[in-house]
């Protein structure tokens, strides 16, 4: 089965770095989503004993920085993965015979222009 992987293996290896960092950032965004529904709950707990206004700042807040943070890495994280999928199309490592070939997305930008 991952002998038909072979052919990415160039690939793979040059861009490893990117894909390192991506697959960090992935779950950097994935463990800070985790947190949201456990400050709900500790929110609604906390919130039937008494109601403060204290207490609702305090978890607005929180709530507020943790999709802050979401917003943060899953940019980075489209940014990294992305960036290093486009990367190849330009290389002759995967696509050997488009070497020498304009990008198909550098026509659509020259159009633009």
């Amino acid at each position: 089965m991952f002998k038909k992987l072979d052919p990415l293996k160039p690939y793979v290896y040059k861009y490893r770095v990117q894909f390192f960092w991506g697959g960090l950032v992935l779950l950097l965004n994935n463990l800070i989503w985790i947190f949201f529904p456990q400050v709900i709950g500790r929110a609604i707990n906390d919130l039937n004993q008494g109601i403060t206004q204290h207490k609702i700042v305090t978890y607005s807040l929180a709530l507020i920085a943790i999709a802050l943070g979401k917003g943060v890495f899953q940019f980075l994280m489209r940014w990294i993965l992305i960036g290093t999928e486009d990367q190849p199309a330009a290389d002759d490592v995967c696509f050997p015979a488009a070497a020498g070939r304009q990008h198909p997305g550098a026509v659509l930008r020259s159009a633009d222009s």
